[in-house]
């Protein structure tokens, strides 16, 4: 019998020993399972956290594309205003151009250098008035004109007087440019203003 007790004995401290190993696995589990919710917690939060990230991504995604295309249609625009100037520029050097066509050549003086110049009608017609005026005067007023230089004053004031009437045509023809040109360069203005 006491071999049997002896066995009987051991098989108790084996089923301790083993009781003992069970109880140590089942924390070892309970704590790896607690280890593995609060690593699984921490994953669904990284991937909230990811989620909102991408939803994020996505809405400047979208906001930038919707920049990148108004920056398109600004940049059409742009162009579009720069070749209305460009065109409006060249119509303001025509209307330079036949301004000075409009002058007469006579009119226009030379510089220094040679180069033309063109001063305004108004100058000229001012100058061609006070010609008239003196002209006038010396045939009221000089008494020892003899008949053939009375002719010749007759016809210097007759010129003068046509030259005058040529002048004034050409003043105004000369307004009318000026005013065009002072519109084309507001519109100028305002389409590079806009771009």
């Amino acid at each position: 019998m006491a071999e049997k007790e002896q066995v009987d004995a051991q098989r108790i401290t084996e089923l301790q020993n083993a009781e003992k190993k069970l109880r140590i696995l089942i924390e070892k589990r309970n704590a790896l399972n607690d280890e593995a919710r609060v690593i699984a917690e921490e994953r669904d939060n990284l991937n909230k956290q990811k989620n909102e990230v991408l939803r994020k991504m996505e809405e400047l995604r979208t906001m930038r594309n919707s920049l990148v295309e108004k920056m398109r249609e600004h940049k059409r625009l742009r162009d579009e205003y720069r070749e209305q100037a460009k065109a409006l520029i060249a119509t303001k050097k025509k209307q330079k151009d036949k301004m000075r066509d409009v002058l007469p050549k006579d009119i226009a003086s030379k510089d220094k250098g040679g180069k033309k110049l063109y001063p305004t009608i108004e100058r000229e017609l001012e100058a061609a008035k006070a010609e008239l005026k003196m002209l006038e005067l010396k045939q009221q007023t000089d008494g020892t004109l003899t008949p053939a230089k009375e002719k010749e004053l007759l016809e210097r004031i007759k010129s003068t007087s046509e030259n005058i009437k040529r002048l004034e045509k050409l003043a105004s023809e000369q307004t009318v440019i000026i005013e065009e040109t002072k519109a084309i360069d507001a519109d100028i203005n305002i389409l590079f203003a806009s771009s």
